[in-house]
């Protein structure tokens, strides 16, 4: 069995003031640097055998601050990066349904790539290639890997075998969350989603 614990890059600056990342970049804030100790705290007792990241900065500054010293080399892995949100990167929500509705509209539609946006259906693509690759990479052990909100989301309509007009009805992932996933036999399986255990007393 091997067993992937995927987690989301901490709280960024964008995050905060409500604007659409994308594959652009936008520096963890304090809470987000926080949020990421907090995480590795909670990991300090389980063997991690290896530590790969999305590409984009504020993943690969998460994982650094989760795994502290333990002494990983952190792969940076493209087919792991957040959605690639074209127009809409940088700006506010406000401003992405006003200028892009129809975007704004279809977001979770499997196929649309209006506006030069990628579509939700090529991110679980190339994300569940790339846990795929990693777990036949590392059988029978542990790996830890830093992506993004639209990557779980997506991974959790390929884990669960749902239709992807479903994971807008999913709660969003939280920064840092921890999700467990098994693979056995070839089956994936979700012990844990979502989970923010680590982040109680935070404020």
């Amino acid at each position: 069995m091997v067993r992937l614990l995927l987690c989301r890059h901490g709280q960024t600056e964008w995050n905060v003031a409500h604007r659409f990342q994308g594959q652009n970049n936008s520096n963890l804030t304090p809470m987000g640097e926080q949020q990421a100790i907090k995480l590795g705290e909670r990991l300090a007792g389980i063997h991690i055998d290896a530590v790969y990241s999305s590409s984009l900065q504020r993943a690969l500054d998460t994982a650094k601050l989760v795994v502290g010293n333990r002494g990983f080399e952190i792969i940076p892995v493209d087919e792991l990066k957040e959605i690639s949100l074209g127009k809409l990167e940088g700006l506010n929500f406000e401003e992405g349904y006003r200028l892009y509705p129809d975007a704004m509209e279809h977001f979770w539609d499997i196929t649309s790539n209006s506006d030069e946006r990628e579509a939700v259906g090529d991110v679980m693509r190339r994300a569940s290639k790339a846990i795929n690759e990693i777990a036949d990479r590392h059988p029978n052990q542990t790996v830890l890997i830093v992506t993004h909100g639209v990557v779980l989301r997506s991974l959790y309509v390929y884990l669960k075998r749902w239709d992807m007009k479903d994971a807008s009805n999913q709660p969003k992932p939280q920064s840092t969350c921890l999700c467990d996933i098994r693979r056995e036999a070839g089956v994936w399986s979700i012990a844990m989603w979502n989970d923010t255990e680590h982040l109680n007393g935070l404020v």
